[in-house]
């Protein structure tokens, strides 16, 4: 089933019969005798994948409700629930909604990730499990992701992930998760329990132009394939061959065989004819092989095409070419 494509998604839904419950924690225990309504919000592939699974899970109006309003209290059937949706809900907005009816999706294992990008950061530092979270969306003065935790799901990361994998498989996990807490809301058999916190906990930052530079006088050649499976998505990896232009790496992996006729300086480059491919020196010595090159204002092409082209430039010596740690330009 294709992906729903829309900046957002916004429905009332009636949940179906509870079923078993799968959250523990111990600060609410609320319930519902009304079917939920239910306004969702999100913009992204990952929200698209949770939305499919709430949707499975309801019975559709025939008509479109009457515009929402609220006199009185919030009623305990209105739920709001936001996944990636990239916005933080006004206060009045919220008010709308019982505090314990205001539901965040968050891809990470809170209070772990706090931020805009918890899956690049979980890729990004070598984590070998992450999951999702349902958690009370706070008003923007409490706390952004810091809400108590209605239930969470563990996933692991396999060697080799790339970001779209774990980001569907994510939000897969992340929408059974928020039926299940639903469903055990209706019966009062859902709880919610305080975040542990978030001193010591790693922050998932907005991804930027300088999270794609690769360095190799202080990255490994495992560190950058981590980073081309967690960002190049959004942003490919970039390294300098001058002070003023930029070249893309594409399809980086680590070369497991030593490369001897290779410059023990990182940095230091050479075309690889056996693996068709460009080999780098990297700071721990290791040694990064990439397929695929892009030069500024070029097509993608092979590294050998990209290595003759270097070649005429006057850009390789004695067999070899050094890429620089300059990305000053890049952020001007």
């Amino acid at each position: 089933m294709p992906l729903l494509r829309s900046q957002l998604l916004a429905r009332r839904l009636s949940l179906l019969h509870p079923q078993r419950n799968a959250v523990h924690g111990r600060l609410y225990n609320v319930s519902s005798s009304s079917r939920f309504k239910i306004l969702f919000m999100g913009r992204d592939e990952f929200s698209c994948l949770v939305f499919r699974e709430l949707h499975a899970a309801r019975v559709v109006p025939s008509q479109l409700p009457d515009p929402f309003s609220i006199v009185g209290a919030p009623p305990e059937n209105h739920v709001v629930v936001t996944a990636s949706f990239g916005r933080i809900l006004t206060s009045s907005m919220l008010d709308m909604f019982a505090p314990n009816r205001r539901l965040n999706l968050h891809p990470s294992l809170l209070p772990a990730y706090r931020g805009p990008a918890p899956i690049q950061h979980a890729i990004l530092n070598g984590d070998k499990e992450t999951g999702v979270s349902v958690i009370e969306m706070l008003k923007w003065k409490e706390g952004i992701d810091a809400g108590s935790i209605w239930g969470t799901s563990r996933v692991p990361i396999h060697d080799g992930a790339m970001f779209p994998e774990m980001r569907d498989t994510l939000g897969y996990v992340a929408g059974r998760l928020l039926v299940s807490v639903l469903r055990d809301m209706r019966v009062g058999k859902a709880k919610a329990e305080p975040q542990a916190s978030a001193d010591s906990a790693p922050h998932a930052s907005t991804i930027s132009v300088l999270d794609s530079a690769v360095s190799f006088t202080t990255m490994s050649a495992e560190s950058i394939v981590r980073r081309h499976r967690a960002i190049s998505h959004q942003r490919p990896l970039i390294t300098c061959i001058s002070s003023e232009k930029t070249v893309q790496l594409h399809s980086p992996y680590v070369l497991d065989s030593s490369v001897s006729a290779l410059s023990s300086v990182p940095g230091t480059a050479t075309f690889q004819k056996s693996t068709r491919t460009l080999v780098v020196r990297c700071a721990d010595g290791s040694v990064l092989s990439v397929p695929l090159m892009k030069q500024e204002g070029k097509a993608l092409m092979e590294a050998k095409d990209w290595w003759n082209g270097a070649k005429g430039l006057g850009l390789v010596h004695d067999g070899e070419l050094r890429f620089l740690d300059e990305f000053s330009h890049i952020l001007s």
